[in-house]
This record gives C-alpha cells, sequence and structure tokens, in this order.
C-alpha cells in the first residue's frame, strides 16, 4: 500500500531525514515513534506533499507521489489529523465533518446556484454520511455544537472524523492521544481499532507507550532523522537501541 524508498530531507544543509525506508501492507496499523525532533512529523509532511522530500521515492498503491500537491496526494486517497488541531472552530461538529467531503463533491456551481437534483442528492448523501461518522465518533450528541467549545479529546475526535470524510484509504495520525486524559487515550485506543476494522490503515506518530505497545502491528523508531529500528510491539521494547535512545533503562514493560 505505502512505499518508501531512502527517503531523506534536507533543510538549509540540516538532514532532517536520512534515507528512510519502510512498506505499509494493506489493512496494518503502523506506529512511529522517537524524541522530539527525531523527523517524524517531518516524514509526515512529506508523506502528504507539504514537503517535498530531497531524495527517495514514495508510492502509493504503486503510483509515485513525488511531486504531487498535498490535495492531489488526498484525492489519491490519503488523509491526515495534526499534533495542533486544525478545526474550524467557529463552525458546528457537523459542518467541520462535512468540510471534509470536498473531494468527493462532485457538483458544479451552476448546480449550487439552482439547488438542481444532482446537488439535493449529494448534499443529502454526504449529510448521511456526517450523521454517521458523528455517530462513529460517540460526537452524536454535540453534533450542533461549535467546535471550539468541544472539551478536547472531543476536539481530537472531530478532527479524525473530519478527516474520515476524506474516505481515505491511509490515514496518517499525528498524535491521537496528546493530552488526552486515560479514559480519552482508551476511546482513541478503541476508535483507531474500529478504524481498521473498516479497512482503513493506518499510521501514526505517538508518545503514549500504552499505545505503542497495545495498538499497532508494527512500530519504527527514527532518532536524529534516521531509522534505528523496525518490528513489533514485544521487539521494540526489547531492542537496545531503542530502550537507549528513547524508552530508557527504567521503562516498566
Amino acid at each position: 500500500m505505502l512505499l518508501a524508498e531512502n527517503v531523506s530531507k534536507n533543510f538549509n544543509g540540516l538532514k532532517a531525514l536520512d534515507k528512510i525506508s519502510l512498506k505499509i501492507e494493506k489493512g496494518e496499523i503502523f506506529a512511529l515513534i522517537g524524541p522530539n525532533g527525531a523527523g517524524k512529523t517531518t516524514f509526515f509532511n512529506i508523506l502528504t506533499g507539504i514537503y517535498p522530500q530531497t531524495e527517495g521515492t514514495i508510492k502509493f498503491e504503486n503510483r509515485n507521489t513525488s511531486g504531487l500537491k498535498p490535495h492531489q496526494i488526498a484525492k489519491l486517497g490519503i488523509a491526515r489529523t495534526f499534533q495542533n488541531l486544525r478545526l474550524f472552530h467557529q463552525m458546528t461538529v457537523l459542518e467541520n465533518i462535512l468540510s471534509g467531503f470536498f473531494f468527493h463533491t462532485k457538483y458544479t456551481v451552476l448546480d449550487s446556484i439552482f439547488r438542481t437534483k444532482r446537488f439535493k442528492e449529494i448534499e443529502d448523501k454526504n449529510l448521511k454520511s456526517a450523521y454517521y461518522l458523528s455517530e462513529f465518533m460517540g460526537l452524536e450528541n454535540k453534533i450542533n455544537e461549535i467546535a471550539k467549545n468541544l472539551p478536547y479529546g472531543e476536539q481530537k475526535k472531530l478532527e479524525v472524523a473530519r478527516a474520515l470524510a476524506n474516505k481515505p484509504k491511509l490515514l496518517l495520525l499525528d498524535e491521537p492521544t496528546a493530552g488526552m486524559n486515560p479514559n480519552e487515550t482508551q476511546e482513541m485506543m478503541e476508535l483507531i481499532k474500529k478504524i481498521r476494522e473498516n479497512g482503513i490503515f493506518v499510521l501514526l506518530i505517538e508518545h503514549d507507550m500504552r499505545v505503542v505497545m497495545n495498538i499497532p502491528d508494527r512500530v519504527i523508531v527514527f532518532d536524529y532523522g534516521e531509522k534505528i529500528a523496525e518490528g513489533t510491539p514485544d521487539e521494540i521494547r526489547n531492542n537496545e537501541k531503542v530502550i537507549a535512545a528513547y524508552l530508557g533503562k527504567t521503562y516498566d514493560t
């Protein structure tokens, strides 16, 4: 599904990523971990077309994504959330989710002006899908709430719901449980499992070891822009390089 080969990124002579290679199969949950500044979000930004890679290739479903703009990559079926929330804070939950259907809204300006049959059919379909996603994410009772008034954990859920509205094949989650309390974290873990059960594979950046050791099929570890380890959660927690660079000697499995 996703293949990265020798991906590097330089910023004015500073090497943020150095020859990163990974392969994600359909249906996998894949976690990306490492210290702050290790290059994790930079890698996400390259996958989604925000940054071009300096070297290497990325293929999604055997299509080379090099040179594609973010909206073109989104159309291929890659959606993401952000470490810092990017909601439309003055819009309702429903309006935020509906905004995610943009790439799948095929009516014209004239359809919109004259409220044609096609316009009404597409709008009705999007509305039903938005209500479904709000229920899927446990936000059905907040559908008319202004986004900025939601508790933080529900704002994180809303951002995931909006990403899912793009009908992705690959969902990139940048620290989905950051700032959440234990109950919210558990709820997000269950939602990520449900997302995979619905045929969407997930690549997530995460610092919470409860998530990293219980959700992914495989884990990749970055340190100073390099991949230092890859394997199952059990393999990663016992990897001496990972313990030294990230987990620490006192890490309790």
